[in-house]
This record gives structure tokens, C-alpha cells and sequence, in this order.
């Protein structure tokens, strides 16, 4: 007698995403996404989602071309099948407000269409602190010289900060 078995694929999913430690408030930041597949088949359908922090927008022009978002979340997707042993990687690059001053944790999960027998590794997340950095400048002017002694005069104080983050304190 012939016995005909068929097995279940399976792949084994897993995501890697890095930070930069600091950011400057005001300024890009990068985000990088590592995936790879454990085995032991093919995965199909893969998607990397990724939900940004509040305080930062995602940027479209600088971002991986396989990634989109709507609203804070960014999904990056394959066109092809990740086969086991396979690796890809995805950049995200998003605006930071001027204005944050929090660090900034932001996660990301992976996913497919073929069962993950590991869901253990299928979610990380990063967190980089603010590192604020702004360019405050002051200028003072007031009447020509000479003035004559006992005469009231007016000076004019001008603060301003070029940034890119908000001044504080």
C-alpha cells in the first residue's frame, strides 16, 4: 500500500529593527528593517508593519519604495516569495516635530501568508532619545552715539532661535 502525506509549510519569520540611539528634534530619522526566514519553506505574502511613534510623519520620497503608510502606520510588502534562509531589509525614513522631547519607541511585526511556527521573534522594537539642538541667537540695537547724559533711550532686544528643535529654558 502507498501512503501519500502531505505537509503543512511552515516558515519561521523574523524581524530586526534598529534605531539611531539620539535624534535631533526637527531633523529625519532612519529606521531600518531586517527580515529574514528561519525556515524551513517559503513564506508568501510578507509584510513588515510598522507603527510609527507620535510626533514623527512618515516620508515618502526617502522611504524604501515597497513601504507606504496610512496614518502612523507603514506597511512594507515583498513582491516575491522569501524563501528559506532568504534575508531582505527595508529603510524608513520619517520626520521628527521640532517641538518632541520624548524618546521615541517605535515597533514593527512581520507576518505572511504561511503559518510561523515562531511567533516569538516575529515583533521587535527600537527607541532612540531626543538629543535637542537649537541655534539661538540675540541681537541688540539701540540709538547712534553719542547720547547726551540724562537722556532716556530705547533698546530693542531680538531673540531667535534657527533650530531645528524648539528652544527651552
Amino acid at each position: 500500500d502507498l501512503v501519500t502525506t502531505t505537509a503543512d509549510p511552515l516558515a519561521d519569520l523574523f524581524v530586526d529593527k534598529t534605531a539611531p540611539a539620539s535624534y535631533v528634534p526637527g531633523q529625519p530619522i532612519t529606521y531600518s528593517l531586517a527580515i529574514g526566514n528561519l525556515g524551513p519553506s517559503t513564506a508568501v505574502d510578507v509584510a513588515v508593519t510598522d507603527t510609527l511613534p507620535v510626533g514623527v510623519t512618515f516620508v515618502v520620497a526617502d522611504s524604501d519604495p515597497r513601504c507606504s503608510a496610512a496614518g502612523s502606520t507603514v506597511t512594507c510588502t515583498r513582491a516575491t516569495p522569501l524563501s528559506p534562509s532568504g534575508f531582505d531589509a527595508f529603510t524608513i525614513v520619517v520626520d521628527s516635530a521640532a517641538s518632541v522631547t520624548t524618546v521615541l519607541t517605535n515597533g514593527a511585526t512581520i507576518d505572511s501568508a504561511t503559518p510561523d511556527p515562531d511567533l516569538t521573534n516575529n515583533d521587535d522594537t527600537a527607541a532612540s532619545a531626543p538629543a535637542p539642538l537649537a541655534d539661538v541667537n540675540v541681537s541688540k540695537t539701540g540709538p547712534t552715539l553719542p547720547v547726551a547724559a540724562g537722556t532716556q533711550i530705547d533698546f530693542t532686544i531680538v531673540v531667535s532661535n534657527a533650530g531645528p528643535s524648539d528652544a527651552a529654558g
